[in-house]
């Protein structure tokens, strides 16, 4: 996915969830870059990038009705489809919130 449409998705996500923290307030505000603040961005680094992707490409195999629709709605996002980004929505808050989660 290019930089352009993860601006687009962070738009329309920010504009659509004014509680949560924007990515463009992520990546672009100055930071202390203390050893708390390295360990904590190195987590979320490793979420988006590695456990997230993971628990996705787990549900070909686990939940292939889910992947389905997963793959449909990216090919839809990437279209511009109306309803693309509340698919993806609604498929990423069925990831677990924690280890533990079933």
């Amino acid at each position: 996915m290019r930089c352009s449409s993860l601006i687009w998705i962070n738009r329309r996500a920010t504009s659509r969830f004014r509680d949560a923290v924007s990515l463009d307030n992520f990546l672009s505000q100055a930071a202390d870059k203390g050893r708390d603040v390295m360990i904590e961005y190195n987590e979320r680094a490793a979420v988006s990038r590695i456990v997230i992707p993971a628990l996705i490409e787990g549900w070909k195999t686990k939940q292939p009705e889910r992947y389905a629709k997963w793959l449909s709605a990216i090919q839809s996002l990437q279209i511009a489809a109306i309803g693309a980004l509340d698919e993806i929505e609604t498929l990423l808050q069925e990831l677990p919130l924690h280890a533990n989660a079933h």
